[in-house]
């Protein structure tokens, strides 16, 4: 799906700014988020 998107429509998606990336606590949230889901979907 990635693929078919524009530049401007994927940032808007991930809620990113390309200047400035992500700020640091956005970082930290998704990372627990994502590890989260991650580690449960092991078994």
């Amino acid at each position: 799906m990635w693929h078919t998107l524009t530049r401007n429509e994927m940032l808007k998606r991930l809620k990113t700014d390309p200047e400035s990336g992500l700020r640091e606590k956005e970082i930290l949230s998704r990372q627990a988020k994502y590890r989260q889901k991650s580690i449960a979907g092991k078994k």
